[in-house]
């Protein structure tokens, strides 16, 4: 394989009927020269998968120097009928595919192009195998303080390059400065599942010194609900964190919330609600990492301020780097940990 080429597997969720077929279009003989009908590239569903559509691996060139392909996703009608994606310009492939390394395949790379029909700010790729909350597994000094990261697709680092997310950004700097060993728990889950999967994650010698709590997109649903649901979604979301709250004090650990994050379908409306749970989360007497304000658009609208979203529920790149800049490392002080465990008899 040519030294600038790579194996790009591409991905998008779509919505189909039956007989509706996802192609693939783009330049060169490779994408079909812009043909959907006499060309391109077929994706794949399962039905287990749908709606996320897939290629087949790809040879793709990129890298410094060379000029990536550009491509749009096609829907097929299963009458012929060829209808396009038209928000905004083109895709392209992602220079930073030479940046991937996967021990096993360190040349494929899968590329998550989000939903059809809507352009990410920035892309959003890993290494073929590699697993969402990877970067979260620090091993720390020897009896050093112990972290456990439970949390929902942000904090497993969907949207960020490489799943190189705030949590394996925040697990890099607390093992750095104060010994902190961190590992994935539950990871990619919601706050109702967590519930039931905390328990068992306090059990036996390993018990970790501090859980961080992680369930920044948990009111997704209020963005598009019916107004007569806003009111006991939030109850239902404020009500499971603070039973996880409760469990991880009961099993002697010490939890740390992360605040919610904005979604791009947050009107003025859903917004007083966003803002109230944010704010009904401080109360719950532990430290809490807020970044909602630093996240948001305007005060007036939880919405993503420019360039930090990969798609309307998760941040990108850079918006878990900005969640990461917005995090006080002193709420994890081993000292004050100590303390605070001390008080309540932990």
């Amino acid at each position: 394989m040519d030294p600038g080429t790579f194996r790009v597997t591409f991905r998008v969720r779509a919505e189909t009927s039956y007989g509706d077929t996802l192609v693939l279009v783009g330049s060169g003989t490779s994408f079909g020269n812009w043909d959907p009908h006499a060309g391109g590239v077929r994706l794949e569903t399962t039905a287990e998968d749908y709606p996320l559509w897939s290629t087949p691996p790809l040879d793709c060139q990129v890298g410094s120097g060379v000029t990536p392909p550009e491509y749009k996703y096609v829907r097929l009608t299963g009458h012929g009928e060829a209808q396009w994606e038209v928000d905004g310009g083109n895709r392209r492939a992602p220079a930073r595919c030479a940046e991937g390394a996967a021990p096993s395949d360190p040349r494929h790379m899968v590329v998550d192009d989000g939903h059809f029909g809507r352009l990410p700010s920035e892309p959003f790729g890993f290494p073929a195998g590699m697993a969402p909350g990877a970067g979260c597994e620090v091993p720390g000094a020897l009896g050093g303080p112990q972290l456990v990261i439970v949390g929902d697709g942000i904090a497993a680092g969907r949207g960020a390059w490489c799943f190189d997310g705030w949590t394996a950004q925040l697990a890099a700097a607390l093992g750095a400065k104060f010994g902190y060993g961190c590992r994935a728990g539950a990871l990619d889950v919601d706050v109702h599942r967590a519930l039931q999967e905390v328990p068992k994650l306090l059990e036996g010698s390993s018990q970790p010194r501090v859980v961080l709590l992680a369930f920044s997109s948990g009111l997704e649903h209020v963005a598009t609900c019916p107004e007569w649901d806003r009111e006991p979604t939030c109850a239902s979301f404020l009500q499971a964190v603070e039973g996880l709250v409760a469990k991880v004090f009961e099993a002697g650990a010490y939890p740390v919330l992360a605040g919610l994050c904005p979604h791009g379908d947050c009107g003025v409306e859903q917004t007083r609600f966003w803002r109230r749970t944010n704010d009904r989360m401080k109360q719950f007497g532990v430290p809490m990492l807020d970044w909602l304000h630093a996240l948001s658009a305007s005060h007036d609208e939880a919405t993503w301020a420019a360039g930090l979203s990969w798609d309307k529920a998760h941040p990108g790149t850079r918006g878990h780097q900005r969640m990461f800049a917005a995090v006080d490392l002193d709420a994890f002080q081993p000292r004050r940990v100590a303390e605070t465990l001390s008080r309540r008899g932990g």
